[in-house]
């Protein structure tokens, strides 16, 4: 079984990112898709033909990296609005900044970015508009 968190470091902070509910991730993966297909990111060679791709291995593949792929064409590609704000606020309902109790060396708490109303928790990660977007894809 595969861990229902990750963490990752971005800048100096650690951020704990927890996988999203099915019916959630499986409704944002079907919308990126569908983003990415009316904006030709995922169509065929502008002559009709089809673009050379280098074959990689199937034990060399990485899920999250195809998810990552289908997810930035669709963000290029655009969502309305409201869909990216729901996917926004989704995603980012999904991580929390790893802050340390006590002193140096201490246990690392998940504190939630945003709160269960999708308010912001963390104030000034509202205005980092480059971490929102890593966070958020």
């Amino acid at each position: 079984m595969k861990p229902k968190t990750k963490t990752v470091e971005i800048g100096d902070a650690k951020y704990q990112i927890r996988k999203l509910s099915p019916d959630i991730g499986s409704f944002i993966l079907m919308q990126s898709i569908r983003a990415a297909m009316k904006s030709g990111n995922m169509a065929g060679a502008p002559s009709g033909g089809t673009q050379a791709v280098e074959e990689v291995p199937e034990a060399e593949r990485n899920p999250e990296d195809i998810v990552r792929a289908v997810a930035n064409a669709a963000f290029l590609g655009g969502f309305d609005f409201e869909t990216h704000r729901f996917v926004q606020t989704s995603c980012l309902a999904a991580c929390s900044r790893l802050e340390i109790a006590g002193a140096p060396g201490g246990v690392e708490i998940p504190m939630p970015i945003v709160n269960s109303f999708g308010a912001w928790a963390i104030l000034e990660i509202r205005d980092d508009v480059a971490l929102v977007m890593r966070l958020a894809v």
